[in-house]
């Protein structure tokens, strides 16, 4: 039988470096979702008594963005090289090394096709914030189908015609969750308002229903 020599411990990477890895890979992307969701929950972007928390959720923002766009840029740059999965391994330069030097590698092509494509989509998503746009047209949708053939219910929410969670008033006086209110005030931060989507006022304040 042919001898298996192992790879020269040089080669692999050290014990730090998957420490570093893994602490970039996991820890720190769960962290920043829970610091972001806590951010998105507060409003700390509008609110005027704390700059700290401002500036955070500013500074989170704008990160999140970034990194998606750096992210979509690596994607890319690994569908035209093979090199580098992720950005964490280009930054600490981790590349799989065979565990000997006569290991053969087994890859199923589908599988690898597959994940791929699914993480090149996923990063232009999160690039294009299609999920946003999505939702807009879903509540759309939503509104000229039942406006025509039901009644009009004043204790749904005004977006997502469900029962209300949390619900809030609207200025103009119609119903909507505390989130579909919230997340619509968020998106337009720049103007400071958004349409209603039963009167189509001008909404910029909630209060508890």
């Amino acid at each position: 039988m042919t001898s298996v020599t192992s790879i020269h411990p040089l080669l692999a990477p050290k014990r730090t470096l998957l420490l570093v890895h893994f602490v970039f890979t996991i820890i720190v992307p769960y962290l920043l979702r829970k610091l972001r969701r806590k951010s998105m929950e507060e409003n700390w972007e509008q609110d005027e008594s704390s700059p700290t928390r401002r500036r955070t959720a500013l500074v989170l923002k704008y990160a999140v963005i970034v990194w998606a766009c750096l992210s979509l840029a690596n994607t890319l740059h690994f569908l035209a090289t093979g090199k580098y999965r992720s950005l964490v391994e280009r930054v600490l330069s981790l590349r799989p090394v065979y565990g000997s030097q006569q290991m053969r590698r087994f890859t199923n092509l589908i599988y690898m096709n597959q994940h791929v494509w699914w993480t090149t989509w996923m990063s232009l998503f999160s690039v294009l914030k299609v999920g946003r746009y999505f939702r807009r047209i879903l509540s759309t949708v939503r509104t000229i189908t039942t406006s025509g053939s039901q009644p009009t219910n004043t204790n749904v929410c005004c977006a997502c015609r469900e029962m209300p969670t949390i619900a809030q008033k609207s200025n103009c006086g119609h119903t909507y969750c505390y989130y579909c209110i919230k997340s619509r005030l968020l998106d337009s931060q720049a103007t400071g308002s958004f349409r209603c989507c039963r009167c189509t006022q001008a909404v910029h304040s909630c209060s508890p229903a």
